[in-house]
């Protein structure tokens, strides 16, 4: 069986928890094994390469959208839950921050747990270089009404 990562599967990896990334892993020991072949390309690390970035940003804005303060009614700012609600929100905030830089440490370092993930996928499975050949081939397939990815 052949498999073709393609960009947005590597890049989908940054949404993925612990226990997901470990069925890439197990993806990478199939292959081991010659139960199937993983394919990929070197336009695929390129646009990988230039969208990373992006979608860990994308990630730490979900993060900030939801834990973005909003404040507490004025109505029940009277009351002592009130005060205690404010306090948890101020703790909430600051563990948001903090989260928010370990990973974005995490991320200039390339040390996210789905940087090690992919690193072992460029490392195993070396990009096909694309020719001028399967370029053009791809143009004139998308000029018959058929291109690639159909």
């Amino acid at each position: 069986m052949n498999v073709f990562l393609d960009t947005n599967v590597l890049l989908g990896l940054y949404r993925l928890s612990g226990p997901d990334l470990e069925e890439v892993r197990r993806l990478i020991k199939l292959a081991d094994a010659k139960k199937l072949t993983v394919c990929i390309n070197s336009n695929v690390v390129e646009e990988f390469t230039r969208n990373r970035e992006k979608v860990i940003a994308e990630s730490l804005k979900h993060l900030e959208i939801f834990f973005k303060k909003e404040g507490i009614p004025n109505l029940c700012k009277p009351y002592a839950e009130g005060a205690t609600l404010r306090e948890a929100v101020a703790h909430v905030e600051k563990t948001a921050k903090s989260l928010r830089d370990a990973v974005r440490k995490d991320a200039e370092e390339h040390t996210l747990k789905a940087d090690s993930v992919i690193a072992e996928v460029f490392a195993k499975f070396k990009p096909v270089t694309i020719g001028d050949g399967v370029i053009e081939k791809a143009r004139a397939r998308r000029e018959f009404g058929n291109p690639p990815g159909k």
